[in-house]
């Protein structure tokens, strides 16, 4: 996605082209989409690097008693996660942000309609991206999820 939009922002065929009004929309289009796209792949990676070391420690404690012998080396292992967790969170909101900012930059109407459908798509991959951060950012659930208990 980053390729795509640097090229499109760089390519001087493309800025040649985007010099004529219709074409120049469709193209400052096409790179916001890029733009948008890496965004939302940048705060993917993000959320998947805490997944992984969540699953990671449910792995290793899975099917044995939290015990007070082995409460000491969890809780380390916990707030180490939970650092990460918290710039994470603060990464993804960024990243997010940016992408909505550049979604609200273009107006859809009159763009080529492969286009326009692209980004109905991207609008409905912002709402599933920030339902799914709303859910992240719930430490409540990620502390049940991570202890297999539920917590009131």
């Amino acid at each position: 996605m980053a390729a795509g939009r640097d090229r499109a922002g760089h390519d001087p065929a493309l800025t040649l082209v985007g010099r004529v009004g219709v074409a120049g929309r469709q193209i400052e289009a096409t790179r916001r989409l890029g733009a948008i796209g890496a965004d939302i792949s940048r705060a993917g990676e993000s959320v998947a690097s805490i997944a992984v070391q969540v699953g990671a420690l449910r792995r290793q404690y899975a099917g044995q008693a939290i015990t007070p012998d082995n409460l000491p080396a969890l809780l380390k292992q916990s707030e180490m996660i939970a650092t990460q967790y918290s710039a994470s969170a603060r990464a993804i909101s960024d990243q997010l942000r940016t992408a909505y900012a550049e979604r609200t930059a273009v107006n859809t109407t009159g763009l080529l309609e492969p286009l326009r459908d692209a980004y109905d798509q991207v609008d409905a991959a912002l709402a599933d991206a920030q339902a799914a951060f709303a859910r992240y950012q719930d430490v409540r659930r990620l502390l049940a999820d991570l202890l297999g208990v539920a917590i009131p």
